[in-house]
């Protein structure tokens, strides 16, 4: 098994515990003044960015919290997001003026919009949230050639190269559509590119709207996206999409005292120790046997062109039957916990 750490942006951990009264002033002076280049802050928010030993960098939470609290209450205008990156003026502009007429993937899109944002600096409304990112990641797609050889033989091997092909296909389309004057203009290097698509794998997560639409809305979530992962977490119980209020909504998925990591579930589709290490760049510790444990398997077979899109939307009815599923359960539960 291969055990590797998660980003840690400190170098010196503390205890949370052990802050004292006029440190904790100070960094909320601190949170006050960088909010003032953002949007509205959260509306409810008892976490706080910390360094845990084991897991790198995660929540910890500022009082005891009992299970079912509510952590972290985002508004979704705050988030990256699909809507926000065709906001972009700099991006429309460049759209406008593409060689060609092109439709960029979800992505791709998110991708430029970001980079785009980090380019404004201070200018930019995400800056606060962009600081927070990690400048680099410990994925495998990062690891030296040596590195990967202890993958050799593992569909996380196989993976890492199909992502690599992807990532750079990406890039060189995009460069094709939107020019090379364009990307030299905003400096989008591929080892940036490489950068925000790692950025977007490991940290947006997918939200369900709720019925009768139950689409997908993936964003990517500030402060959210600093919840570390257990396999421990039950499925659906950590966080919520509030479409009618526009609120991404974390809760205490257990009871933990102060300054104690509050998790999330990843979701079982990502939550195996291959799929943790590829997307995350960890897998889990110390938590005994992972529930979400699976092998891929690739089964091929030639069928006619209405058959195959016959499949792929039974496909995606039977994946919005199981988060229905999922979410009607949390919310059994949640009643009970009420």
């Amino acid at each position: 098994n291969i055990q590797r750490k998660r980003y840690t942006a400190a170098r010196h951990i503390t205890t949370y515990r052990e802050l004292t009264k006029k440190e904790r002033k100070k960094e909320k002076q601190e949170d006050h003044d960088m909010s003032e280049n953002t949007f509205d802050s959260p509306l409810v928010n008892k976490v706080v960015p910390f360094d845990f030993p084991e897991t790198g960098r995660g929540n910890a939470v500022t009082e005891n919290v009992h299970r079912g609290d509510v952590l972290l209450e985002i508004p979704l205008e705050r988030c990256f997001s699909l809507e926000s990156a065709r906001k972009s003026e700099i991006l429309t502009k460049a759209m406008e003026k593409a060689a060609t007429n092109f439709t960029p993937t979800h992505d791709q899109y998110m991708a430029m919009h970001i980079l785009l944002e980090q380019n404004l600096g201070e200018k930019s409304k995400h800056y606060q949230h962009i600081q927070s990112l990690p400048p680099s990641y410990d994925l495998p797609l990062f690891w030296s050639e040596e590195e990967r050889k202890s993958l050799l033989g593992t569909t996380t091997y196989a993976e890492t190269l199909s992502l690599e092909d992807e990532v750079m296909q990406d890039y060189e389309m995009l460069k094709h559509n939107l020019g090379e004057a364009f990307f030299k203009e905003q400096d989008i290097t591929i080892e940036r590119f490489r950068w925000v698509r790692a950025t977007l794998w490991s940290r947006q997560c997918d939200l369900l709207r709720p019925a009768p639409e139950t689409t997908r809305l993936r964003v990517l979530v500030p402060e959210f996206d600093m919840f570390n992962h257990s396999s421990n977490v039950p499925l659906g119980s950590s966080h919520k999409l509030n479409y009618s209020r526009g609120l991404v909504t974390a809760f205490a998925t257990a009871n933990v005292q102060k300054g104690g990591q509050a998790y999330i579930s990843y979701g079982s589709g990502e939550a195996s120790s291959s799929k943790l290490l590829l997307w995350y760049g960890f897998t889990p510790l110390n938590e005994g046997d992972n529930p979400f444990e699976q092998l891929d398997v690739t089964l091929t077979s030639q069928c006619s062109a209405e058959r195959a899109e016959c499949l792929k939307q039974a496909l995606f009815a039977s994946a919005h039957v199981y988060l229905r599923k999922i979410d009607s359960e949390w919310e059994e539960a949640k009643r009970k916990l009420d």
